[in-house]
């Protein structure tokens, strides 16, 4: 019996207090998909420490750091360790540090610590980058959750297209969002893109777009599928009237 068959089965006949990647577990098969996830990299939605490794030994990592950091703030030149310091009345151990222009009647440089860059800078250099590099470089699988939370859509469309355009070892990316502005054939095709819903006894299931088109041929006909996706074409979209609030929102505490 072929593992599709087992999970066929497995779903007429569910047990209650099993989970199903335990259930994976009792096949080879299973065990194949679950080695996959496992020795897949993740982000997550919150920034790393940039670390001493990322800046002087991952040379090619450095390179593209520093001029992905151009691109996204033309303000920071360039990136350096430094070793602890005291400045800013305070301790600074093994930091690194983002060196900015600074135009006050002539050109200088000023440095200040990186832990000080905005959300989106150091998720994308202390978290993304690496991890999306370090998974081009090995052809392993990378998974990240709201890949494009705190960057502009611009940066997360280059990052995505990182896996289309520069990926000779067929390195793979899997990555949620809640935005609709990459649902459009500019960005993804659309075997790569599938939506998730949650029904009303907690349960969530995932379909590819094709799966809401009778006739394959029709879902490239539509121009936008983000736009489609807020007309609930592909899974209804949640009410978020807050007319009931407003006896909350005005009582006086």
């Amino acid at each position: 019996m072929r593992l599709s068959e087992k999970l066929e089965r497995q779903a007429e006949f569910p047990q209650d207090t099993q989970l199903l990647i335990n259930y994976l577990t009792g096949f080879n098969e299973g065990k194949k998909i679950i080695d996959w996830f496992t020795d897949a990299n993740y982000i997550d939605e919150l920034p790393n420490k940039l670390t001493r490794a990322d800046i002087c030994n991952g040379a090619k990592i450095k390179s593209a750091l520093v001029d992905i950091v151009r691109k996204v703030d033309k303000c920071i030149k360039h990136l350096e360790l430094r070793m602890p310091v005291m400045d800013y009345g305070k301790e600074f151990n093994d930091s690194i540090w983002a060196f900015h222009s600074c135009f006050n009647g002539e050109a200088e440089e000023v440095a200040a610590p990186f832990e000080w860059e905005s959300a989106g800078t150091k998720r994308l250099l202390s978290n993304i980058v690496p991890h999306i590099f370090r998974t081009l470089e090995t052809g392993s699988l990378l998974i990240a959750d709201e890949l494009d939370n705190s960057l502009h859509p611009y940066v997360a469309i280059a990052l995505i297209q990182l896996f289309h355009t520069d990926n000779p070892s067929n390195a793979q990316l899997i990555f949620s969002t809640h935005s609709t502005f990459f649902m459009n054939k500019n960005y993804l095709r659309a075997e790569e893109l599938c939506f998730t819903e949650k029904d009303d006894k907690g349960f969530s299931s995932i379909k590819s777009v094709y799966d809401y088109y009778e006739d394959p041929k029709k879902v490239y006909e539509r121009e936008n599928w983000g736009e489609d996706y807020l007309q609930d074409i592909y899974v209804e979209q949640p009410n978020m009237s807050m007319s009931g609030f407003s006896p909350f929102i005005c009582k006086k505490l």
